[in-house]
């Protein structure tokens, strides 16, 4: 009986997160539509910090120009961002690829890149789990 009771605690408590906070758990202020998605190109430095603001979720995306796997993925996250998770928000930054100044400065390795920052604390940098979270 006791362990019905817990459960029944903890699908109700799920539930009610789900309902009040959304289905992504990324809890947070919520951004203007108008403001979910930034653009920037950056091949001497760029800085990720100098863009992070603390509550509020920011997800960086490194690209390189002519990429299709780059703009499949940016297209994908920008959906997502756009319109299933309205309290994160977009950068994408166009290094011009891992040669470039920015992009060893970063320590980037691979292109497309994403970081996902929980205010100013790095949260998840696996593509295939950030992809979940936004629910694309």
């Amino acid at each position: 009986m006791k362990k019905i009771v817990v459960l029944v605690v903890v699908i109700v408590g799920a539930w009610f997160a789900w309902k009040h906070f959304g289905k992504s758990g990324l809890v947070g202020k919520e951004i203007p539509e108008s403001e979910r998605v930034t653009f920037i190109t950056a091949r001497d430095k760029v800085s990720v910090a100098d863009n992070l603001d603390a509550g509020i979720w920011t997800l960086v995306l490194f690209t390189e120009p002519g990429s299709a796997e780059s703009k499949a993925l940016e297209t994908k996250l920008e959906v997502a961002v756009r319109q299933k998770v309205s309290t994160v928000r977009m950068m994408v930054i166009d290094v011009g690829g891992l040669g470039t100044p920015a992009a060893m400065d970063l320590g980037l390795t691979k292109l497309p890149t994403a970081w996902l920052f929980d205010g100013v604390a790095k949260k998840q940098d696996e593509i295939p789990k950030i992809l979940t979270l936004l629910g694309a």
